[in-house]
């Protein structure tokens, strides 16, 4: 039964993605859903111990990578550099092949 609770918080949080709201609100949300249907007791263990203090850690150790990411993506985005990279993606492989040329253009841009 939790197996398919834990499945339909993921269908729930693909169907609020593909709606185009933020997953990074959602995911919580989700989670707090899957969490209730199983096993209420663990809700606020969840949220306050353990997690918060791991992801407070996390947080603290990655944030130069994602603050310099940021910085990095913005920099791409306003020299321009990311369009050249698709237009010649997309002359080489194609416009036909846009799934392709989708997964290319991330691949060297990540």
């Amino acid at each position: 039964m939790s197996f398919l609770i834990v499945l339909a918080a993921l269908c729930f949080l693909m169907f609020v993605a593909y709606r185009g709201y933020s997953v990074i609100l959602f995911a919580p949300v989700a989670a707090l859903g899957a969490v209730l249907l199983t096993d209420p007791t663990l809700v606020q263990p969840m949220f306050t111990g353990l997690f918060m203090d791991k992801m407070v850690g996390f947080l603290k150790l990655y944030f130069p990578v994602f603050v310099l990411g940021a910085v990095f993506g913005k920099l791409i985005e306003i020299s321009g550099f990311s369009k050249s990279i698709v237009s010649a993606t997309i002359k080489l492989v194609g416009a036909k092949r846009a799934m392709l040329s989708i997964v290319l253009v991330c691949a060297l841009l990540t």
